[in-house]
């Protein structure tokens, strides 16, 4: 299986929000209704979007992570590990570690603690054009939630901040944890972790 883009699925935190239950499991892997929240992106990416090969980005539980999908083959995919060994970096720099595995391809990624239901990722996988990163979004009557994830600042059409966590909302745009960002973005986020 081969397609013009790659899946990459920031793994590597600690879940500091989620304890104390992440003490024991790590929080992709936890169970809705049956499934490890990783299994169920790696589906979306796999089903919704066309993608055969995924990169998990991996540092706290890596090993039960890799216990879990191993190769990808029982998933029909590839899957490849990358490892952070600087969690404090944040998740764009585990994004950035599988920058040698892009090969000039385009990559969605989707945070491993992200769940959808019913969302139309085979619409946002026609948003890898000509844009440097697509993001999605959501609008929601509800500041809190918007407090608990990502604010979307934009100018017309075009996203020209993401904040996570913000303290102060200023629409009813939600950002999801999850984005199509072409090659050249992986150079920009390099040269930003150079640069400090």
């Amino acid at each position: 299986m081969t397609n013009s883009m790659i899946g990459i699925i920031p793994a590597a935190g600690s879940g500091v929000r989620a304890r104390p239950y992440s003490y024991e499991v790590h929080k992709g892997l936890f169970a809705i209704d049956g499934k490890s929240n990783i299994a169920r992106i790696i589906e979306t990416m796999r089903d919704d979007m066309g993608i055969s090969e995924v990169v998990i980005a991996v540092g706290y539980m890596a090993d039960a992570i890799r216990a879990a999908f191993g190769d990808g083959s029982e998933m029909n995919v590839k899957i490849s590990y990358v490892e952070n060994q600087h969690l404090d970096r944040g998740w764009a720099w585990s994004v950035l570690l599988a920058k040698p595995l892009l090969a000039g391809r385009h990559a969605c990624i989707m945070l491993s603690d992200a769940f959808y239901l019913n969302a139309n990722f085979n619409e946002f996988a026609k948003s890898a054009g000509d844009h440097l990163v697509s993001i999605a979004v959501q609008k929601t009557d509800d500041p809190e939630l918007i407090k608990k994830n990502f604010s979307v600042e934009r100018d017309g059409d075009r996203v020209i901040r993401l904040i996570e966590n913000p303290t102060v909302v200023q629409n009813d745009l939600l950002g999801m944890a999850s984005f199509i960002a072409a090659p050249d973005l992986f150079g920009f986020l390099e040269a930003a972790y150079d640069a400090g």
